[in-house]
């Protein structure tokens, strides 16, 4: 999505935070299919997905995804953003 087009269905941010990449790569996945899916082209949804490290306020989504790597039981550093005010907020688990 372009700055200049304007935004007229839901936007969906993903934070990921990630060591390997792995988790990362499903988190495009999720924008990717958001986007693409007959559901998200008849809402004209749009996704954006950002490195937890430079993710915006969920402020202006409809939807926020968390995701997150995790080692020996424990998330990656900063995997989250404060999500209060969001209307819906899913989590991803991922392995590296």
């Amino acid at each position: 999505m372009a700055a200049s087009e304007p935004v007229v269905g839901p936007r969906v941010l993903v934070v990921v935070a990630t060591k390997h990449g792995a988790t990362r790569e499903i988190a495009e996945a999720i924008v990717r299919d958001l986007a693409v899916s007959d559901d998200g082209r008849a809402m004209r949804l749009t996704a954006l997905r950002q490195e937890a490290e430079h993710a915006p306020g969920p402020a202006g989504f409809d939807a926020v995804v968390i995701g997150s790597a995790v080692y020996a039981g424990r998330c990656r550093p900063r995997p989250a953003t404060d999500v209060r005010g969001s209307t819906a907020v899913g989590l991803l688990v991922g392995g590296g």
